[in-house]
């Protein structure tokens, strides 16, 4: 079942400057793929939720 699951992640700081930058993920989530299609970097990356597990 996790298998049809998808979700939207989206770049939060670039939503505070008006621009909506986000995809849809299956599962496994993986990290660098995430950073690449939203446009993650020095900038925009705070506390990783990779972190928390």
């Amino acid at each position: 079942m996790i298998d049809d699951m998808q979700v939207y992640i989206a770049n939060l700081g670039k939503y505070n400057e008006g621009e909506l930058v986000g995809d849809w993920f299956s599962f496994p989530l993986n990290e660098e793929v995430i950073t690449e299609r939203i446009g993650l970097n020095a900038e925009y990356l705070c506390l990783s939720i990779w972190e928390s597990y």
